[in-house]
């Protein structure tokens, strides 16, 4: 494995090899041949932050210069050399096949994640509804409560209204016996004034003929 960091144009490596880039700044890299990959990715481009990040560079490559972009400029080139073919045909299919199968797992991985992400949703929702379940039961015993104090002033009123309608019945025949007996008290004071009208009527003319 070779380790460099990108303050040189050129890099030397071989198929199966690793080399490092060493950005002092974010930027969008990008390699011209999809046989050289990040191994942050495992794609050819990458929106990388700044510090040392790795390139692999696969067996499949062919010799020749490859071309590492920043942000579209030119950044670095990497000068793949040549190995045996017979060797290189079989660790590239190798290659080949682990990096499937990393892309895989990667792919799984961030299902897992996306699952993980909805379980802690769903459970902060199920949190949340408990929050206001417990919330709704309080009110609950809260408001059965002011209902029973309620319907015991009811009652305790009913009663009461019930003992002033009582009062209201007694007192109302109480005063029809008292307009009652105004009304023969009336009539028997006319009836008296009437004769003592007419007996000092009579005593008059009486007097008058003597």
């Amino acid at each position: 494995m070779i380790w460099l960091l990108l303050a040189t144009l050129m890099i030397f490596s071989n198929p199966g090899e690793e080399v490092r880039l060493n950005l002092t700044d974010s930027a969008e890299l990008r390699v011209d041949d999809q046989c050289i990959f990040f191994k942050e990715t495992l794609n050819s481009s990458a929106n990388l932050p700044p510090g040392l990040h790795e390139l692999v560079i696969g067996f499949n490559c062919t010799p020749g210069d490859k071309m590492v972009f920043a942000n579209d400029w030119p950044y670095a080139i990497i000068r793949v050399g040549n190995l045996n073919s017979s060797a290189l045909d079989n660790a590239s299919k190798i290659q080949m096949e682990l990096l499937k199968t990393k892309k895989e797992l990667n792919s799984t991985f961030e299902k897992l994640q996306k699952i993980k992400e909805e379980l802690n949703s769903s459970l902060s929702r199920i949190e949340k509804l408990e929050r206001e379940k417990r919330l709704l039961e309080i009110e609950l015993t809260l408001l059965n409560d002011s209902y029973r104090d309620l319907s015991a002033k009811y009652e305790r009123l009913s009663r009461e209204l019930e003992v002033k309608r009582l009062r209201i019945s007694e007192m109302e025949d109480e005063i029809r016996a008292l307009s009652e007996l105004s009304s023969t008290y009336r009539a028997t004071t006319l009836f008296l004034v009437s004769i003592f009208i007419g007996s000092f009527t009579a005593t008059y003319l009486m007097s008058r003929k003597i």
